[in-house]
């Protein structure tokens, strides 16, 4: 967690894609992204942030150092040094007097006084005083914190909606809730406690993952070899599997001895290990590979897409990115019709109607008919501008420059035409 107005470059996917002069579809472009667009947008103009809707409208003049996306009908802004939140009009509802401040989860959002973190509500009242020296967001109405214990260390527990323990800070480190489960850390070892702070899954393994937070189900990693746990804490499968992937309507990708299958949630093989690769199902249809060759398979292990491309990602928005044989990217629908040709040397996933998409010395993104939305301002390159993750949520993209250390400063944002929240100040 970081006071500054600073993006992990953990999550940043840096876009050194180039793109050869693809002959583009015919067609308009259609603005499917748009309607995500929240009411108020932040807008940088020089050293200051403040607020427009998606005609660039100025609705808060820039005033702010730092200003944050709306986030359950508020933003946090920091205004002189001090955190205070703004509603989607506009309207100063809760006045900047925090030494930090995050976004609303669940109805609470974490703000820091002095050293202390603590939680408020939407009206800007202290429900969990400060009392930590770190905090995150609730979920599934657990949060979790830390403490600087003397002669120990820092220490991690987790806290519900009224500041009570659920875990004492005693773990080395850990992650947010996922269902009602967490993984934890001691030391380097990982592990899994449900949300009454009992350990289902000791911190003995190398990782765990959660692969199904309904029922409970956790992949562990012991060395390079995988087995499975159950919410009870039952190991399902012995660790001698060579993968174990997330379970999706109930099916999960599995490699044994170098070959994949798909086994359920009893950990029965439901699709058996005849596969040189596989991955996750979505939409319906999972990515698998035979002698080099992929296509799709359904829930049923049938081939509904024939093994016939170089490549293949994952379903999205009704299309997925396929590489041919000669190495170009283009997208076929669920029953394997070439929806946008092969002219691509990169391609991602559709998301609110966009995908990035590269050829040759542009990068654009495309919609599902293969027009440009937008293409990438080459200028960036030179600015050393990336986008940091390629991929439209809520109608926008976080356009930032790294910084080194595994951050990286926000620049400002664009939506699916291009549109450019931001300006220099000269």
């Amino acid at each position: 967690m970081n006071a500054k107005r600073l993006v992990s470059l953990l999550v940043l996917v840096v876009l050194i894609f180039t793109s050869c002069g693809a002959k583009e579809s015919k067609g308009a472009y259609s603005n499917e992204s748009l309607k995500y667009l929240p009411q108020l947008i932040p807008y940088r103009a020089g050293e200051y942030w403040g607020y427009c809707n998606k005609d660039k409208h100025i609705i808060v003049q820039p005033k702010y150092s730092e200003a944050y996306l709306l986030s359950e009908g508020l933003a946090a802004v920091n205004l002189n040094g001090k955190w205070g939140y703004i509603d989607e009009k506009g309207n100063t509802v809760i006045q900047p007097k925090f030494d930090m401040a995050g976004n609303f989860h669940e109805g609470l959002a974490y703000v820091r006084i002095g050293n202390k973190y603590g939680y408020i509500d939407a009206k800007g009242k202290l429900v969990i005083n400060p009392m930590f020296d770190s905090a995150w967001d609730f979920h599934n109405g657990i949060a979790m914190v830390s403490m600087n214990i003397p002669k120990v260390g820092t220490k991690y527990g987790y806290i519900d909606k009224t500041g009570k323990y659920i875990v004492e800070p005693k773990f080395d480190y850990g992650y947010d809730f996922n269902g009602s489960f967490a993984v934890v850390m001691s030391g380097q070892k990982q592990g899994v406690i449900n949300k009454y702070g009992k350990i289902i899954v000791p911190t003995k393994y190398d990782q765990v993952f959660i692969v199904e937070n309904t029922l409970g189900l956790f992949a562990v990693r012991s060395g390079d070899k995988y087995g499975l746990f159950d919410a009870k804490g039952k190991m399902v499968l012995s660790i001698k599997y060579d993968y174990i992937g997330n379970f999706v309507d109930g099916l999960a990708p599995t490699g044994l001895n170098g070959k994949w299958g798909y086994i359920n949630t009893k950990g029965q093989v439901a699709i058996p290990f005849t596969f040189d690769g596989a991955e996750d199902f979505h939409e319906g249809l999972a990515s698998v590979s035979v002698k080099g060759n992929y296509g799709y398979i359904d829930e049923k292990g049938r081939f509904i897409i024939k093994p016939a491309y170089k490549c293949s990602y994952m379903f999205s928005e009704g299309l997925a990115a396929v590489q041919d044989k000669s190495g170009k990217w283009g997208y076929i629908n669920k029953s394997g019709k070439v929806i946008i040709k092969p002219v691509y040397d990169e391609a991602n996933h559709f998301s609110e109607g966009l995908a990035y998409v590269k050829a040759g010395g542009t990068q654009k993104f495309i919609d599902k008919n293969g027009n440009t939305a937008f293409v990438i301002p080459a200028s960036f390159d030179k600015l050393g501008y990336v986008i940091s993750y390629p991929y439209f949520v809520n109608g926008l993209i976080t356009v930032v420059l790294p910084q080194g250390a595994g951050v990286s400063k926000t620049i400002g944002y664009m939506d699916g035409r291009g549109t450019q929240y931001w300006e220099e100040k000269k």
